[in-house]
């Protein structure tokens, strides 16, 4: 696989996730006005949102990596 491909790629993943956090954040705007008793929800939207944020843009798996040591 050539590199451009490989950005492309890599490229084509950011805009997904920021989709998906885009529909979480309305899924809880939505939770929020229209449920009541609506803390376990927001709560779990919220956990899954940061773990989106973590995984894909902070790219947090690689800080165990042992690849990529000094």
């Amino acid at each position: 696989m050539d590199l451009q491909s490989k950005l492309a790629g890599k490229f084509r993943l950011g805009w997904i996730v920021a989709g998906g956090l885009t529909l979480l954040t309305l899924v809880e705007y939505w939770v929020a006005t229209a449920v009541t008793g609506n803390l376990p929800y927001i709560l779990v939207i919220a956990i899954l949102k940061a773990w989106l944020i973590l995984k894909y843009f902070m790219h947090i798996s690689q800080v165990w990596d042992e690849e990529g040591e000094h």
